[in-house]
């Protein structure tokens, strides 16, 4: 018997004919064929360790990313507060700068109007809502008024001609749109 047959690494068959036909038994096992089941068992054990872990990674990678996407979304929401304030912000500048524009413009308007007042007329009120100006006044007589009434007219602080009236006794109401924009 070889060294070989002694250890068992190959195999002996046994050989039977009958009837012309040749069988083969395997008389005894192959050592090699365990360590070979138990290397499969063990290749089969990695792959699904290694599956294990490549789901249990994934699953925790996928979970943070959830996370990520739930904070971002609070962001988003908070980005989309921050450009609504933005825009009203802008607005409240934008009418800010109207009104301070109005002001100039009304407050040129107010110097204007006490350099068009001629001797013998007298204002007694002057209103201002929104872009109506009202005047109360008295005119001494009707060409003192007239002059006044000229002036204001030609003086472009109103859109169109003003509308007035004036009493027998010298009392006047004068009424316009305010214009914002000339001069």
């Amino acid at each position: 018997m070889s060294r070989a047959e002694e250890m068992g690494i190959f195999d002996e068959e046994e050989i039977f004919e009958n009837d012309n036909e040749v069988s083969s038994v395997r008389s005894r096992s192959f050592p090699g064929r365990t360590l070979f089941t138990l290397f499969i068992g063990l290749a089969i054990t990695f792959v699904g360790l290694r599956n294990f872990y490549l789901n249990y990674a994934l699953t925790s990678r996928i979970n943070r990313i959830r996370e990520e996407c739930a904070s971002y979304q609070d962001v988003e929401k908070k980005l989309v507060e921050l450009k609504r304030k933005r825009a009203l912000v802008r607005s409240m500048i934008t009418r800010i700068k109207t009104l301070q524009k109005n002001k100039k413009r009304t407050i040129e308007f107010y110097e204007a109007l006490n350099t068009l007042v001629p001797d013998g007329l007298v204002i007694s009120a002057v209103k201002k809502e929104k872009s109506r100006i009202t005047i109360k006044g008295y005119a001494a007589d009707a060409n003192v008024y007239s002059s006044f009434i000229q002036a204001l007219n030609f003086s472009g602080f109103f859109r169109e001609k003003i509308e007035e009236t004036r009493n027998s006794r010298g009392e006047f109401f004068i009424a316009g749109t305010f214009d914002r924009g000339k001069k």
